[in-house]
């Protein structure tokens, strides 16, 4: 049985967040991403993609990727997957993005 409402509750609140929430045709992923840069032209491009919404049992994946601008363009990323987190674990990993 799929968990429609935490679904929507965390798109709303990825939606609150700045984050931009895009419509996917599988219905147990939940994905959003945003975009920010800062005055020394340092842009942060975060993405959060959420699976699992069927089993009741979630998988959490979040990318970072940092770009610096100026003539040499220095880019990392950073990426962490938690996976078979529960309701409240997945609660808690999102209060931090």
């Amino acid at each position: 049985m799929m968990n429609v409402d935490l679904k929507q509750g965390l798109k709303e609140y990825a939606e609150l967040k700045g984050y931009k929430v895009p419509g996917t045709n599988r219905k147990d992923l939940l994905s959003f991403f945003k975009k920010e840069t800062n005055i020394n032209s340092k842009t942060t491009y975060t993405e959060v993609s959420i699976w699992g919404f069927e089993k009741g049992v979630y998988c959490m994946e979040v990318t970072m990727t940092i770009s610096e601008g100026g003539e040499e363009k220095k880019t990392r990323s950073v990426s962490e997957r938690r996976v078979n987190i529960n309701e409240d674990e997945l609660k808690q990993c999102l209060l931090i993005i």
